[in-house]
């Protein structure tokens, strides 16, 4: 009977629809699995494009070992292995879509576009002048955004836990309150006045 507590070992596939970034997982399967399904150690890989784990959108697709059952994430070069069969397709990277209460934005974390729904009533308190200069961009069609991973390894190995966040105090019209508006940033801008 197979060791469901095995230890899981760091891995990373290609992804049939998107060239900018690879899927990295913690996988359990042993070593020769992972050779048919075309997996990669994390660990010694030199990384050609950053490593996104635990994102929902993009993910690759599924594959089934024929004689052995065992399923998991699939290579975009072993999609047609004869040892494997196809179970389901690769989740496409997600697109930006008409909402009044929010917009699809990205930002630049570690070589990848790191995007979310941004509330229209806080974007509107920032401001579109701030919002430039933090690297906050609405995401058109033409960018496969990489949708809020757990963490990114860059190609130089780094390990990026989550974005920069940087927050500012607004004062509220004359009324003496004060709220605060915060947002995650691009790697490398400068802050704004009042940011922080």
């Amino acid at each position: 009977m197979p060791n469901r507590y095995r230890d899981r070992t760091p891995v990373f596939v290609g992804l049939q629809n998107v060239a900018t970034v690879l899927y990295g997982w913690n996988s359990p399967l042993a070593a020769a699995d992972r050779a048919i399904f075309g997996h990669t150690d994390v660990e010694g890989a030199t990384l050609a494009k950053p490593v996104v784990f635990g994102t929902d959108r993009p993910k690759p697709a599924r594959a089934q070992i024929k004689t052995s059952g065992v399923t998991s994430f699939v290579d975009k070069g072993q999609l047609t292995n004869p040892a494997l069969r196809s179970i389901k397709r690769e989740v496409a990277p997600a697109r930006p879509a008409a909402s009044e209460k929010s917009v699809m934005v990205f930002i630049d974390v570690g070589g990848v576009d790191y995007c979310w729904r941004q509330p229209v009533e806080v974007r509107n308190k920032i401001g579109a002048t701030d919002l430039a200069a933090l690297g906050v961009q609405v995401m058109p069609a033409t960018v496969k955004g990489i949708l809020s991973p757990n963490s990114i390894i860059a190609t130089d190995g780094t390990e990026i836990l989550s974005p920069v966040r940087a927050r500012k105090a607004i004062e509220g019209g004359g009324t003496g309150d004060v709220d605060t508006v915060s947002t995650m940033i691009s790697d490398g801008v400068t802050l704004p006045a009042g940011w922080s």
